[in-house]
Parts: structure tokens; C-alpha cells; sequence
């Protein structure tokens, strides 16, 4: 009995360290996050007190640059280009990438594999280097802009909102198509086969059981797209700063670098509007997926439910897919490898007869 009583009391011992042990790290890991987001971003609220920068002596604290920043007219004209551009963005990128997500791992989709290669590649290569493959062949100028023109056919302004939300959407795409994809891989599919086997139709099972399985991935990857579109700047700065398109982030980058005389407040005050915003959206975020959380059904490994056939579409699915594929991903891409072995890309010259190195031996000379 003594010694059952003071294995006991050892127990009881280490259990309190444990716990002690537990609250320690996790007090610590706390203090570490809060002063990891608030260090960066203390100077940000204090400079929106003031009107010069914050490293002037004989400083004075206003709230003047509230209201102005409020009641200026081009600010909420940036932030309604904003509002349009995540927006649109947002929905087109995530309805792409859940279309991709479903065609190429739930269906007989011909060349799936070859397309789910493809279709994450925009993420990877970067958005600057995206925007900048779009305006090698489809900008005013562009490669494949010019040759539609001089067939008589309409041409389009990349250098336009709709320009800036199909680029992005293209950039943001891969993110919706790898979050879906893999909720599809991991979801249960003893679920859809009791459906077919209730007598449900490919397209019913799809549509009431397949895509309410993905719902939390789904919204997971909207409202990341939304975070993730607020701060983009290379697209916006590429495509839509020549057609005077200010965006919240070209606005914080055109303010604080191209402009003569920095205005420290606005400056501030805009950039401390983005951080309130992201920071409601990672909430939402958190609570809205916890809740989808609750309902789905997913199995411990990865198991092979059957395909969804699609009949007489399956190949006129595929043309369509490969059409998007090649036209919005490959022939950008293309182009823009082609751009750097030839002085200049047109169609009214052939390029494969221009073809050199020259541009590689300028940028590796170029002297900063």
C-alpha cells in the first residue's frame, strides 16, 4: 500500500510538471507570435499619428491623416478597383480550379495526367514572370494580339480590369486545384458508391456528394485567394499601372517609391487598412473552415473510388480543357522563353530565323 501511495504521489508530481511544462511553452510561443506580428507592425500605427516620417526629431501626434485618407475620392476609387479586382479574381480562379480539381481526379477525363501537370505550373513560376509572359503575347503589342489584328479580327486590352482578373485568377488558380484535388483523393468514396448504388446518376452523385466533400477545401482556398489578392503587386504593377489601374498594393508601392515627395500619413494609414482587412479575412477563415470541418468524411489514406464517366462529353471535355490549358498556360509561357533567344517577337517576322544568344550575354554583362 506505501509504495502504490507514493507511486501515486510521483505520478501526481509529474503530471503537475507536465502541465506546468505545457503552459510554459505554450505562454512562450504566444508572447513570441504577438511580438512577431506586433514588432513589424507598431511603426506602421504610430507613423498614422503622424504627418513626417517617424524618424524626425520634435515629432507631434495628429489624427488628421484619418480623415483625410477617408475622405479623399481617389483612395476609394483604389479601393473599389480593389474590391472588383479580388473579387473577380477570387470567383474565377476558384471556379477553375474546382472544375480542374473534379474533371482531372474524378472522372475518365482523356489526358488528365498531362493536364494536372499543367495546370500548377502558373503558381510556380511566379505572378511577375506570368505577367510579363501574357504581355510578351497577348498585350497590346503582343505576339498573338498583333496577328489576330491583322487578320481583321477584335483584339482585346490586357492592360484592363478584365486583363488583371484573368492573369491573376490564372496565377491563383493552382492553389483552389491542389486543395480540392487532394480533398478529393482523401475523401471516402464508399459514400458516392452507396449513392450509385441507390440508383443515383453520375452527374447527382457529383453534384450532392462529391463537391459538398470538398466544401471546407474550397472555401479554405476562396478566402486564401481573397488574403492572397490584397497584397498582390506584380500582376497590378505589370498590367495595370500603364493603364493608370491603381490597385491598393501599386497605390502603397507607387506612393511610397515613384513619388516625389512620400506622404509618410496616407502612406500609414492605407497600409494599416490592408493589415485590419487580411487580418478579419485569416479569422474568418479560421472559424468559417472549423465549422465546415465538422461534416465531412474523410478516409486515413488515399483509396481509389471509381470514375465518373462522361459519355459522349468525355472528349469534347477534353479539347476544351486542352484549349484553356494551351492557350492561357503553354502558349504564354512559350513565348516568353521564345522572347529571350530573339531581339524582338512579332508575327510580321519569323522568329526561328532570329533566333541567338544575345539577350543572355547582355544580362549576364549588364553592369548594375
Amino acid at each position: 500500500m506505501a509504495t502504490l501511495a507514493r507511486t501515486r504521489t510521483a505520478g501526481r508530481g509529474v503530471n503537475r510538471g507536465t502541465r506546468l511544462a505545457v503552459g510554459l511553452a505554450q505562454w512562450g510561443i504566444a508572447l513570441l507570435t504577438l511580438a512577431l506580428v506586433l514588432f513589424p507592425t507598431w511603426p506602421i500605427i504610430y507613423q498614422s499619428f503622424l504627418r513626417q516620417p517617424l524618424y524626425e526629431a520634435n515629432q507631434a501626434l495628429t489624427l488628421s491623416n484619418y480623415p483625410r485618407v477617408l475622405t479623399n475620392p481617389a483612395i476609394w476609387k483604389v479601393i473599389g478597383n480593389t474590391g472588383i479586382f479580388m473579387v473577380g479574381s477570387t470567383l474565377l480562379g476558384t471556379a477553375v480550379g474546382i472544375l480542374f480539381a473534379v474533371l482531372l481526379t474524378r472522372t475518365n477525363l482523356p489526358g488528365r495526367g498531362i493536364f494536372a501537370s499543367l495546370v500548377t505550373i502558373p503558381y510556380y513560376v511566379s505572378a511577375l514572370i506570368l505577367a510579363f509572359a501574357w504581355r510578351v503575347m497577348y498585350g497590346p503589342q503582343g505576339f498573338i494580339t498583333v496577328a489576330v489584328g491583322r487578320m481583321g479580327l477584335p483584339t482585346w486590352n490586357l492592360y484592363s480590369m478584365g486583363g488583371l482578373i484573368v492573369v491573376s485568377a490564372l496565377y491563383f488558380m493552382p492553389l483552389t486545384y491542389l486543395y480540392c484535388s487532394s480533398s478529393l483523393r482523401l475523401a471516402d468514396p464508399q459514400l458516392e458508391n452507396a449513392a450509385r448504388i441507390s440508383g443515383a446518376r453520375p452527374l447527382r452523385v457529383l453534384t450532392a456528394i462529391t463537391i459538398p466533400l470538398i466544401r471546407p477545401a474550397m472555401l479554405y482556398s476562396l478566402l486564401l485567394t481573397l488574403v492572397s489578392g490584397i497584397e498582390l503587386l506584380s500582376i497590378p504593377l505589370v498590367l495595370g499601372v500603364p493603364n493608370n489601374i491603381d490597385v491598393l498594393s501599386t497605390f502603397l508601392y507607387r506612393t511610397a517609391i515613384q513619388s516625389g515627395t512620400t506622404d509618410y500619413g496616407t502612406l500609414a494609414v492605407v497600409a494599416l487598412m490592408v493589415v485590419v482587412f487580411v487580418t478579419v479575412l485569416v479569422r474568418m477563415q479560421s472559424e468559417l473552415t472549423k465549422q465546415e470541418r465538422r461534416f465531412v468524411s474523410v478516409s486515413g489514406k488515399i483509396s481509389r473510388g471509381r470514375l465518373l464517366s462522361l459519355g459522349v462529353w468525355r472528349w469534347p471535355l477534353a479539347i476544351v480543357v486542352g484549349a484553356i490549358v494551351f492557350l492561357l498556360i503553354v502558349v504564354p509561357l512559350a513565348g516568353i522563353i521564345l522572347q529571350a533567344f530573339t531581339p524582338f517577337l512579332s508575327p510580321l517576322v519569323n522568329p526561328l530565323k532570329s533566333l541567338s544568344f544575345d539577350n543572355f550575354r547582355e544580362a549576364l554583362e549588364f553592369q548594375t
